[in-house]
């Protein structure tokens, strides 16, 4: 396409953050910035969002992914609505995989991920300058410019899709609901990692590990959480050792 208006485009979408408003008439969050240690109160429009996230340059044209980023999110909208109208999760196997691309697709598109593509080229610069060559001497190399930064992570969101949404999927599915007088908090991360169990030097965090937990939050009172299934395993011998035959975690 070529060269249109800046404009906002979210990494989070709106219909997950009017789930998270303080001011439902004029769809405000109050946002803290951790950052900054400040506090204020905004429209979704300026929140997890920044302008052309989904667009890069290529020559004189403008490359949008914008167009497929909102048919993603319309694929998962169902799922993720009968979830809030139900309060529950169903055995629907076909609601499980939706949410499950879903939140593999929130865990890879955000300014963090695109992020580690800069990282990553600062770690191969300096391997490759420890041994006394030059980076831009790799054949394919491209300097680390915001444009290019976009275009790297943009191209890899559907291998990485594939590719994770599998692991999330096969985890075991549960919802929580906040306390009462409690709620949610949505990050610019909304897809957050946590494990137990330690592995060692070779780290606990990781969407394929042993004991992994996954959550994001589906709105200010419900969260999804997609857990390794040892966990269940390991709270069903512990209810079992209770005394509690044939115990079952569902």
């Amino acid at each position: 396409m070529m060269r249109q208006a800046a404009q906002n485009q979210h990494y989070v979408p709106k219909f997950v953050l009017r789930n998270f408003l303080c001011d439902e008439k004029h769809e405000r969050v109050r946002v803290y910035d951790k950052e900054s240690d400040r506090e204020f109160t905004t429209s979704i429009d300026n929140v997890m969002a920044e302008r052309r996230f989904h667009e890069f340059e290529f020559g004189e044209y403008m490359a949008s992914f914008e167009d497929i980023a909102c048919r993603i999110e319309d694929s998962a909208l169902p799922a993720y609505r009968q979830v809030l109208t139900d309060g529950r999760l169903s055995r629907d196997p076909e609601q499980q995989a939706a949410l499950a691309f879903f939140m593999a697709f929130q865990f890879v598109r955000t300014r963090a991920h695109r992020e580690h593509w800069a990282d990553l080229e600062q770690s191969i610069r300096e391997k490759v300058e420890a041994i006394g060559g030059r980076v831009e001497d790799i054949p394919g190399y491209e300097k680390p410019t915001e444009n290019n930064l976009k275009k790297q992570h943009l191209l890899s969101l559907q291998k990485s899709v594939v590719e994770f949404g599998p692991h999330i999927v096969t985890k075991h599915f549960v919802l929580f609901k906040a306390p009462e007088g409690r709620s949610f908090y949505l990050g610019d991360n909304p897809v957050v990692m946590h494990n137990d169990e330690d592995h060692g030097p070779y780290g606990n965090i990781g969407l394929a590990v042993r004991g992994i937990q996954i959550y994001m939050p589906l709105s200010a009172q419900l969260a999804i959480g997609a857990l390794c299934p040892t966990i269940l395993e390991h709270a069903e011998l512990r209810l079992n050792r209770l005394g509690i035959p044939n115990a079952a975690v569902l």
